[in-house]
């Protein structure tokens, strides 16, 4: 399943890169994040929208906010 999973964040990564977000790619260690959302995917595929999720998502809404991305 990791395999499979690894797809997502990297084809999404590289569209980013021809965006008007590129910008924000820069001031960011995007593999750490590639690995946290990997992650995050693999946890609501096993388990489903738990506890867990519900935090992880209000902490990225939080720091979405931050850097001024659209949630």
């Amino acid at each position: 399943m990791s395999k499979k999973v690894d797809i997502i964040p990297d084809g999404f990564y590289d569209l980013l890169q021809d965006s008007i977000y590129n910008q924000l790619l820069n001031k960011i260690d995007i593999e750490s994040v590639k690995s946290h959302q990997k992650s995050h995917w693999q946890h609501i595929i096993l388990h489903g929208n738990d506890e867990k999720i519900e935090l992880w998502l209000k902490k990225n809404h939080k720091k979405h906010q931050k850097i001024g991305l659209p949630n």
